[in-house]
């Protein structure tokens, strides 16, 4: 719960969603998956690649435009350490 009030307040002030190339990409399936049980490094590291064919559309990368297309979101790539540090954690 304290994940979700967290992406969703960074959702809420960034205008943000899901498929714009921004760690909103690693942290909403991320935590689905968290509450799940099904969430591993590995799954992490699939969420942080999915990243890579999105064009970025918000942030600072948004200004790449096409350029953007091909390369991971960093934002989601910082984020999955955070998540894979939590999942040794919890597990």
């Amino acid at each position: 719960d304290m994940l979700q009030a967290g992406i969703d307040s960074i959702m809420k002030r960034g205008k943000a969603v899901r498929y714009e190339k921004t760690m909103v990409d690693l942290w909403v399936p991320a935590i689905e998956q968290l509450r799940a049980g099904t969430l591993t490094p590995s799954t992490v590291d699939e969420i942080v690649e999915a990243t890579g064919p999105l064009k970025a559309t918000k942030g600072r990368a948004s200004y790449l435009g096409d350029r953007s297309i091909g390369h991971i979101d960093p934002g989601s790539y910082s984020s999955g350490i955070l998540f894979k540090k939590l999942i040794e954690v919890i597990y």
